[in-house]
């Protein structure tokens, strides 16, 4: 078995060699081991270099360059002329000087950067580069003082046997080729015992270092091995196995024909199984948290009152009668604020429904002689009416659902999440209700809106933000170990929804509620003049022969035929929407494919309940990315 390479050798020659004595494999040649070894350095040194390379990045971080190389230089000069002159962590100290001569001159700095690069080659091949510093530049510099410097290590592991001594901690270091974020660990057990003891190993840029301490070797002699892995989690480099492991030699315990009693200590699983546990984590496997951030659409089962249309009135259709209390109704909506609140009969009509007064409401807007009429049909509750919709499928179009969800056991996790309603599709337009109704003001929405064949203002009804919030228990089907985990749930929670509902008909931007490509003067079905009943805003309707009601009739008609001819074209269709909630209960099931260790994407369905004034169903497609733990 190859220990180190060539490369390795030649830089550790000059290292004091270890107190190690000779071992029964032959792999380890005497000449190789005294040629490889070299004496530990002390902690102190170590302990100061780091720190110095951690005050050096914070000072960078805070544009603190000439700061940051200062303090470099100082470590870097303490540490040549002490014991850690050729500890390979002093690496690290010269790529944060190049670093720091980089950003402070570029390429005009090129010879001291090239050298304090070549110097930690020297020192450290494989030394890694920072992440707060990295550069095109620098790694340009970084390459070229690795081919200055010789043959790169032939072994993914540099590695030199450790110093030992009776009853002291064993020092283990190794040197790493593997990519950012890799993990190492040794495993180790006193020799011609079975199980593997395994300590993962810290590591400084790409220097791994563990400790096994004395009271649990004991002073036996040691087998051990050392792994690499990625940042997947992957074994990529070993040196030695468990079938053919290192040995260390300690020389302290005569053999003895008795077996060596293991000391009481949790020895773990197996490498095969830990290496196996690894691959499970990196591969498949609920995560602890996840984080989901879920895009959706959905449909549901549209059923009882819109929100914002109220009751529409057809006076065209022969079929259906125009009554005095629809005309009070729509003098009433006229006046409604909004938020659609209707007024009192008191507010329309004076406290005398037998007689308005002529500045009241119904004493203005009703046909002259008919105010009492109008008063004594008034309903409040009767008029406060939405329109009711026919039962079918609706959409709801776009919504985002976030959702943090905890591992319980290995197939079950508890979530709680949000459903938040982006966009509902509403579309409502009618007179606006916050400036004057008044008729002797030429600026009112009577004169803008309602008594006209072309109404001026468009206001729009805004539907409130649409969100609700629930938790959410699955449980995940298939391997444990597998990447792609079907799973099946169930949900609760409370809150609301939307569904869009086409309503089939125009807008009423004259605001009598009679959509204005069914407007008319008067209710059509009149058989002669005692049965009319003329359609607010429309007074003179009834009134026939009169110049008014010419004026009025030929107003009704080019408003409804120019609002056909939109709806035709798709442009003035009114779209409504009908609020659920606010509980909602019921089932889902989706899929979760972990594509790599800490990212997913994930596809589900809900099909739920919803209860409250239109009780209903709603089903909902989310897809989206996690963010895993």
């Amino acid at each position: 078995m190859k220990i180190v390479s060539t490369w390795w050798s030649a830089r550790l020659a000059r290292r004091e060699a270890p107190r190690t004595r000779s071992g029964s494999r032959s792999v380890f040649a005497l000449g190789l081991i005294a040629a490889l070894a070299a004496a530990p350095v002390e902690a102190s040194p170590r302990s100061d270099m780091r720190k110095a390379y951690a005050d050096a990045l914070r000072l960078f971080n805070d544009l603190e360059l000439d700061q940051a190389l200062a303090t470099i230089d100082g470590a870097i000069q303490k540490a040549e002329r002490g014991p850690a002159a050729e500890d390979p962590v002093l690496a690290s100290l010269y790529l944060m000087k190049a670093a720091l001569l980089y950003s402070n001159a570029g390429e005009e700095a090129r010879d001291p950067i090239l050298a304090a690069m070549q110097r930690a080659v020297a020192l450290n091949y494989f030394v890694v580069m920072p992440l707060e510093v990295r550069s095109d530049g620098l790694n340009q510099f970084l390459e070229l003082a690795r081919q200055n410097g010789g043959q790169s290590p032939d072994e993914a592991i540099g590695h030199v046997m450790p110093e030992t001594a009776c009853g002291e901690d064993i020092h283990v270091e190794a040197l790493l080729t593997v990519p950012d974020g890799g993990e190492a660990a040794v495993y180790w057990r006193r020799q011609g015992t079975g199980e593997y003891y395994s300590l993962t190993m810290n590591v400084f840029s790409n220097v791994a270092e563990a400790v096994i301490a004395a009271d649990e070797h004991q002073d036996h002699d040691l087998d051990y091995f050392i792994y690499a892995f990625d940042a997947g989690e992957e074994p990529v480099a070993n040196l030695g196995n468990e079938n053919q492991p290192l040995t260390l030699q300690l020389g302290c315990i005569e053999a003895k024909p008795e077996p060596v009693v293991q000391p009481k200590m949790n020895t773990g699983p197996s490498l095969e199984e830990q290496v196996a546990q690894r691959r499970k984590r990196r591969e498949g496997g609920i995560p602890r948290f996840m984080l989901n951030l879920g895009v959706g659409t959905g449909a549901g089962l549209a059923r009882g009152q819109v929100e914002h249309t109220w009751q529409q009135y057809f006076p065209a259709n022969q079929a259906v009668d125009y009554t005095w209390e629809d005309h009070a109704c729509a003098i009433a909506r006229f006046n409604a604020d909004k938020n659609g609140e209707l007024p009192r009969g008191s507010d329309l009509h004076g406290g005398n429904p037998d007689a308005p007064p002529a500045q009241t409401m119904f004493g203005v807007f009703a046909p002259a002689g008919e105010a009492s009429t109008v008063a004594g049909a008034y309903d409040r509750g009767t008029c406060d009416q939405r329109h009711e919709v026919e039962s079918g499928f609706a959409w709801a179009p776009l919504s985002l659902a976030p959702e943090l969800q905890f591992r319980l056991t290995p197939r079950v996790t508890l979530a709680t999440f949000a459903r938040l309603q982006l966009v509902t599709g509403s579309r409502v337009y009618g007179p606006d209700p916050t400036i004057s109704v008044l008729p002797d003001d030429p600026n009112s929405s009577y004169n803008r809106s309602a008594y006209t064949d072309s109404p001026e203002d468009r206001y729009r009804y805004e539907v409130p933000f649409t969100w609700a919030a629930g938790l959410k228990l699955r449980y995940y089907l298939g391997q444990e170990e597998a990447k792609f985990r079907p799973f099946a749930g169930v949900f609760a929670g409370y809150g609301q929804s939307r569904l869009r509902v086409n309503m089939g008909f125009a807008h009423d931007l004259n605001g009598n509620s009679v959509p204005d490509n069914h407007d008319v003067a008067y209710d059509l079905k009149a058989a002669d003049q005692s049965d009319c009943v003329p359609v607010w805003p429309y007074v003179h309707g009834c009134v026939h022969p009169s110049e008014q009601w010419t004026e009025e009739t030929g107003m009704a008609l080019t408003l409804a035929t120019n609002a056909n001819e939109d709806v035709k074209d798709g442009k003035n269709v009114r779209i409504d929407t009908v609020l659920l909630g606010p509980f909602f209960a019921g089932a889902t099931f989706g899929v979760h494919y972990q594509v790599i260790k800490n990212f997913a994407i994930f596809a589900e369905a809900h099909a739920g309940g919803w209860f409250g004034p239109n009780p209903t169903v709603l089903f909902d497609l989310n897809l989206g990315p996690a963010i895993t733990f």
